[in-house]
């Protein structure tokens, strides 16, 4: 394969990979129930997970972990704010939450990467 046709894949699949986070992340804007979901001030002893924010932050790790296995196979160019990026949103209360919850459900690589951006 040649390098024009490689850069051509590359870029294909960001462009793939950016249109999927815009639909994932739509669904903010179109269900305002799940605004808590990035409210830094949850309280989830007073008002646990809702399953549609348990629904919403699974498919936010589904969108992660699969841009995560593209940049492993170099099949799309390194996203230098990604580790900030998993910090900030799962350090969140809901999203902290259903990713403990979850966590043991998902390739052992990407806990791990997922793990290490939030200690950084």
């Amino acid at each position: 394969m040649s390098f024009k046709t490689s850069a051509r894949i590359t870029i294909a699949n960001l462009l793939t990979i950016t249109a999927n986070h815009r639909e994932v992340w739509k669904e903010l804007f179109t269900s305002p129930e799940l605004v808590r979901v990035i409210d830094p001030a949850v309280n989830l002893a007073e008002n646990p997970v809702t399953p549609a924010e348990k629904y919403f932050v699974s498919m936010i790790i589904s969108h992660t972990s699969s841009v995560y296995e593209a940049l492993k196979d170099e099949l799309v160019t390194e996203q230098e704010g990604l580790r900030r990026d998993v910090k900030v949103f799962f350090s969140l209360p809901i999203p902290k939450a259903v990713w403990n919850n979850t966590k043991l459900l998902q390739n052992q690589d990407f806990a791990a990467f997922i793990e290490s951006s939030l200690k950084n």
